[in-house]
C-alpha cells in the first residue's frame, strides 16, 4: 500500500488576507489535502487525522491550487515585496500560528496578545479567539503570545523593519530552532534579511531568556 497526494483534491478552507506580497493573480490558501491510498484493485480517498498533518498553504490561481507552500523558498518569484511592512508581513507566514504549523521548519514570533489582530493570523478569526483564551495561571505559552504585563515585565521590543540597499530587514523575537522538544524552548533575537523577490536569509543574534513563562510549539492552530 502506498499514499500519495493528489493536487486536484486539495480542499481550500482559507483564503489568507493581508498576502498583498503576491504576484496579481496569485493567492494564497490554507488547504486540506485528499490522500489517495492505493490498494492494489481499489482506490481508497480520505481526509487524514489529525488534520494539521495534512493543512498545507498553497499558492492558488483562479481560486485553483497550483503550488504547495512548505518553505519560504518556494514562494520566490511569486512575491515582489516592496517595503518594510511587506517583508514582515511575507516572513510571518512561517511564525504565525494560523500558517506556521504547516511548515517543514515551523517557528513562532514571540508578540503580546495586544498585537493579535487580523493581520497577525491573515484573516483566521477563529485562531485569534483561540490564542485571546491564554490561561494567566498556566506558565506555558503554546502560540508564542504573551500577555501584555509579562511582555512589559520582559521589557521586549515589537519586530524593527529596515530598508537597504539589497531589500529589507526583519529584528524580532522567535523560536523553535531546537527541534524535537516538545516545550521550554529558548526565544532568541533574529535578524532576517528579505530580498524583493522572497528570498530569506536568517540569522539568530542572542539567546533572549523571557522570565515567568515557558515557550510551548503547538503545532495545531
Amino acid at each position: 500500500m502506498r499514499s500519495t497526494f493528489d493536487p486536484d483534491g486539495v480542499s481550500i478552507e482559507h483564503i489568507l488576507v493581508g498576502v498583498d506580497f503576491m504576484r496579481p493573480g496569485k493567492q494564497l490558501g490554507l488547504g486540506l489535502s485528499v490522500i489517495r491510498v492505493l490498494i492494489p484493485g481499489k482506490i481508497h480517498v480520505f481526509m487524514g487525522y489529525p488534520r494539521s498533518a495534512f493543512e498545507h498553504v498553497y499558492v492558488l490561481e483562479g481560486g485553483k491550487a497550483v503550488k504547495e507552500i512548505t518553505d519560504l523558498r518556494a514562494l520566490v518569484g511569486d512575491v515582489e515585496i516592496r517595503s518594510p511592512e511587506m517583508a514582515l508581513r511575507y516572513v510571518r507566514l512561517q511564525t504565525s500560528p494560523a500558517t506556521g504549523y504547516t511548515f517543514a521548519r515551523p517557528l513562532l514570533e514571540v508578540a503580546p496578545l495586544s498585537a493579535v489582530d487580523d493581520a497577525f493570523v491573515f484573516g483566521r478569526q477563529e485562531v485569534a479567539e483561540r490564542i485571546r483564551l491564554v490561561d494567566a495561571n498556566d506558565r506555558h505559552r503554546s502560540h508564542g503570545v504573551l500577555l501584555d504585563e509579562e511582555w512589559h515585565d520582559n521589557a521586549l521590543r515589537g519586530p524593527e523593519l529596515e530598508r537597504t540597499s539589497q531589500g529589507f530587514t526583519v529584528r524580532r523575537i522567535l523560536y523553535g530552532f531546537e527541534g524535537g522538544l516538545p516545550y521550554e524552548y529558548t526565544a532568541w533575537r533574529t535578524v532576517e534579511s528579505v530580498s524583493t523577490d522572497g528570498r530569506v536569509r536568517r540569522k539568530r543574534l542572542q539567546q533572549l531568556p523571557i522570565k515567568g513563562v515557558a515557550l510551548a510549539m503547538h503545532h495545531e492552530a
